[in-house]
């Protein structure tokens, strides 16, 4: 995502695409994240350690949907209410 084309992404869906707590990690230190609107990380065992990361990035402050289930997804909808599906 260092391309200069996803520098502005919006929307964003990684439901069921294995994307663990590492994935969470990278995408919440991840400075284009700061646009972000729309995510999708449903389908996904984030753990505890992949929904902290999302809850502390400084970057995902824009969210209005956020979509998110199985492990982590209890402390993200915690943290994300208004934008929790």
């Amino acid at each position: 995502c260092r391309a200069a084309r996803f520098e502005r992404l919006t929307m964003l869906d990684v439901s069921r695409a294995r994307f663990g707590s590492a994935g969470a990690k990278a995408l919440a230190a991840w400075p284009g994240a700061a646009h972000l609107q729309w995510l999708d990380v449903s389908g996904n065992n984030l753990g505890a350690a992949g929904a902290k990361a999302l809850i502390a990035s400084p970057h995902l402050t824009n969210l209005k949907y956020l979509a998110a289930d199985r492990r982590g997804a209890i402390a993200l909808k915690q943290h994300f209410k208004k934008a929790m599906r």
